[in-house]
């Protein structure tokens, strides 16, 4: 089955606002949501990912800088969440000190993306209540493999360039608290 969703681009977001799901092809679900990301849209056809990881409103751990995100891996924790867990374990191999940073996020975005891979995904499925944009909550697919595009063209609407009422990484502080 085919797929069409949106990605904006053309506005700075700074950093930590990047690759916290995996490293992958990141579609936002509704144009609104992709206008965060810029004013410049593009529309994704893509097939539908065959067994995507669903995270539905759970803990963004890279997103909102969550320190659960070092604590040990519980039995009841769900599989986003260990494979979280496992990424972080990795990377405090190599420290005593470890703190959320740019390079320790990309390290841990990259083991992510292996730990969801060879857990037989191809894509992961984000459902993110707690952030809600023009009245709607904030859903994106990352996509794993990017043989599953079939054509990226431009958005035909005209777009307003205003932001909208909350950018991404202003709505992130609202998260964190």
């Amino acid at each position: 089955m085919r797929v069409k969703g949106f990605r904006g681009n053309g506005r700075d977001l700074g950093t930590g606002c990047a690759i916290t799901e995996g490293q992958g092809i990141y579609i936002a679900r509704t144009v609104e949501f992709a206008r965060i990301f810029g004013p410049n849209i593009k529309i994704i056809e893509y097939f539908e990912p065959e067994n995507p990881l669903i995270v539905d409103n759970e803990c963004l751990f890279l997103l909102e800088n969550d320190p659960k995100l070092f604590e040990p891996i519980h039995e009841n924790d769900s599989t986003w969440t260990k494979l979280n867990k496992r990424s972080a374990e990795l990377l405090m191999g190599f420290s005593t000190r470890v703190r959320f940073s740019t390079r320790a996020e990309n390290y841990m975005a990259t083991q992510l993306t292996k730990f969801i891979s060879a857990a037989g995904h191809d894509a992961v499925r984000v459902n993110f209540r707690k952030m809600i944009v023009e009245g709607k909550s904030s859903a994106w697919d990352v996509l794993l493999n990017s043989d599953l595009i079939i054509r990226i063209y431009p958005h035909q609407e005209l777009i307003d360039p205003a932001l909208p009422k909350m950018d991404f990484c202003d709505s992130l502080a609202l998260i964190q608290g």
